[in-house]
């Protein structure tokens, strides 16, 4: 009798709109829970859940949902213009009345604040192809620096600290990895980034440590660029799982200012194009690149896909003990540059990394990082990467 009453409950229960949220401003993120009625053996793999949202002028994209744990499931995203929007999801398990055909709506209000992100959107392509710019059609300087495996290897703590300092010295964008294991196998607070061997199944701990360090970042008006999403552990996984953990990822990140990267100082894979195929159908408003290694040829061959936004390249390797010369470093910055803005179709380039500022480097041409960056933006880029070799390597 019990199980009859709790049966009919439910159907009651999925027949029945969500109550309108409160409202939320414009271009930021805005988020629904939703309770999964029945069990399944990995919700994170087995489950999808669609959503389309509608809204004032005709307006309408999709959107998809992630697991985050237990029985939760969510859905986000950011509203681009004010005024009521309405959402209904679709389960692939449409016998899940706790997430199949829920419905809702929301109050989108202007933004009040003076968050430039929050203020201006999303960052897009301007309308020439060379350059970037937010939604409101304000340019964007990409200023970068690279905290690669802080998300994994920084406190939350440290995380705002060093997000203050770079907001303070007018950096813009900040690149880092998923969970590479050359940084390490767990994150501070000890929640290791998937359960059990593989990709099959993540830690949703780790991914919500992960996403409130992206968030803290935009709340400081950074854009976090997250690279590797095809490699978010090793190289280089399967198709399917590394499909699957991308579109969760972002997913996941679908109400933050982040730009996506499949590959991470890769040459080119036919799973990178994969990859960047399955972000594009989670994150259809987001930026997607490639970032290659050191390798022109692999730049050249990503220019050309259609899933990429905008042209990543690095110009030089500034690590280790023996890299490029800074004679080379140069020649790469002016010529990769030059010949990548050159190439149709045209896009923005964004020289992603070069040579960083060491001990190494400060003893051979400690202006070389400063310098590569001036020469990439005079040769046509619309945007570069600094690097630190104290910050990009934190902790290890």
């Amino acid at each position: 009798m019990a199980g009859m009453v709790r049966n009919v409950l439910i159907l009651v229960i999925s027949s029945v709109a969500f109550a309108s949220e409160a409202t939320v401003p414009v271009w930021t993120r805005w988020e629904q829970k939703l309770v999964s009625s029945r069990d399944h053996d990995n919700p994170y793999a087995d489950v999808t859940v669609s959503v389309r949202y509608e809204g004032p002028g005709g307006q309408s994209f999709a959107g998809l949902g992630f697991w985050d744990g237990d029985a939760t499931f969510r859905i986000r995203c950011m509203f681009p213009t004010p005024g009521r929007w309405t959402w209904r999801t679709t389960c692939s398990d449409p016998t899940n009345v706790g997430l199949h055909d829920r419905t809702g709506d929301v109050e989108v209000v202007p933004y009040r604040g003076d968050n430039p992100l929050y203020r201006r959107g999303y960052l897009r392509v301007e309308a020439g192809k060379r350059y970037l710019s937010h939604a409101d059609g304000t340019p964007f300087l990409w200023i970068g620096d690279t905290p690669w495996p802080a998300p994994m290897n920084a406190s939350l703590d440290e995380w705002k600290a060093y997000m203050q300092d770079r907001r303070d010295k007018r950096f813009t964008i900040l690149q880092v990895f998923c969970a590479s294991e050359w940084a390490g196998t767990k994150d501070t607070e000890g929640n290791p980034p998937f359960l059990g061997e593989g990709l099959a199944k993540w830690n949703p701990a780790y991914w919500q440590g992960y996403e409130d360090k992206v968030r803290y970042a935009n709340e400081q008006g950074l854009v976090v660029v997250v690279m590797g999403l095809m490699e978010p552990v090793k190289r280089y996984p399967d198709t399917i799982p590394a499909r699957q953990f991308a579109r969760n990822l972002a997913t996941r990140l679908m109400g933050d200012f982040v730009v996506f990267s499949p590959s991470f100082d890769s040459v080119y894979k036919e799973l990178g194009d994969e990859v960047a195929d399955a972000v594009r159908q989670a994150a259809p408003v987001h930026l997607i690149a490639q970032h290659p290694g050191t390798d022109l040829e692999a730049a050249k061959t990503y220019h050309g896909k259609t899933t990429l936004d905008f042209c990543g390249l690095q110009t030089g390797a500034g690590w280790g003990s023996d890299p490029l010369s800074p004679a080379t470093a140069s020649r790469n910055a002016i010529e990769w540059t030059s010949l990548l803005y050159r190439m149709t179709p045209v896009k923005p380039v964004v020289n992603l990394e070069t040579r960083y500022d060491s001990e190494f480097n400060q003893k051979q041409l400690a202006r070389l990082p400063r310098s590569c960056g001036y020469l990439t933006f005079l040769s046509g880029a619309a945007g570069y990467t600094y690097g630190c070799a104290g910050i990009w390597n934190w902790g290890q």
